[in-house]
């Protein structure tokens, strides 16, 4: 990196760091305490905690949470993270690893620049998701990557009335309807023909899922705008928070969307265009 690389990212040094490890296998865990074992030698806070044990963690009040899983572990401890405003570093133990910072193999140069201060925080929009029924106000839910309203088991379209800014823009018949901020942007949506939006775009884009003889395409829409669904089906529907809440959808309730007040912070010891770099091999190992 350059020196105006190093100075444009100079942080406070980090004194306390939280340690959040998938217990889906061993390893996550294993490297957790090495870490842990690590940063106590250097005279630095450490706290661990297996996911699910999140606000536990949290209540140490660590300048960085440290995750060591795959995205779905950086979702989960950003949904937590967010609204403390906690920059979040990923230790990649999945499959794609596009929210992650490095590997097992590398986490220690990594994690010395962060205790040094030597990263930039790349702030990212969330969804603020709220449910209603007639008018009042029902549970509410943040959403990092993106929420969803989808067909329930019966093999059937569901029908969904959207309204950008309280103007009706009509019925969409599909298999679903997405809302995706920049960071779900490369997920669900872009496989449904959704385009790819900068990290730290502050707006979302709506798509459909497998829409029929529809006139919808994906919608870009702004950090200010706000989205209503109303969705039917047969088989019924279900709304799903990042892929891992899952809600079963009343027939007369609304979905509205808009784009959260709490950012989600990353630690980033790269150079942003490294987001692009990286592009054509993560998507290909998705495929």
């Amino acid at each position: 990196m350059t020196a105006d690389w190093d100075n444009m990212m100079k942080q406070p040094a980090i004194e306390r760091v939280g340690l959040l490890y998938q217990t889906k296998r061993e390893a996550p865990a294993d490297l957790a305490a090495v870490i842990e074992r690590y940063l106590s030698e250097r005279k630095v806070a450490a706290f661990r905690a297996p996911l699910g044990e999140e606000e536990e963690l949290l209540g140490h009040a660590p300048d960085v949470l440290v995750t060591l899983g795959g995205d779905g572990s950086m979702l989960r401890a950003a949904r937590y993270g967010a609204p403390a405003a906690i920059p979040i570093v990923g230790i990649n133990f999945g499959r794609l690893g596009f929210l992650t910072e490095c590997s097992p193999a590398n986490w220690q140069p990594t994690l010395d620049r962060i205790l040094a201060g030597q990263f930039r925080h790349e702030r990212r929009a969330m969804l603020s998701v709220r449910l209603e029924v007639d008018g009042t106000r029902g549970h509410e839910f943040l959403a990092v990557n993106d929420v969803a309203l989808t067909r329930g088991d019966q093999p059937r379209a569901i029908r969904v009335q959207l309204a950008v800014a309280e103007a009706a823009l009509g019925e969409i018949v599909a298999d679903g309807i997405v809302c995706a901020t920049a960071t779900g942007s490369t997920g669900y949506s872009l496989s449904n023909g959704g385009p790819i939006l900068p990290p730290e775009y502050r707006g979302f884009v709506v798509t459909a899922v497998a829409p029929h003889l529809s006139w919808f395409r994906p919608l870009l829409l702004g950090a200010t705008d706000e989205v209503q669904l109303r969705a039917s089906g047969t088989g019924g529907v279900i709304l799903t928070v990042d892929g891992q809440v899952d809600v079963p959808m009343q027939p007369d309730q609304h979905v509205h969307v808009c784009v959260a007040g709490p950012i989600v912070t990353f630690a980033r010891t790269r150079a942003p265009q490294q987001f692009y770099a990286s592009l054509p091999t993560r998507l290909q190992t998705r495929s």
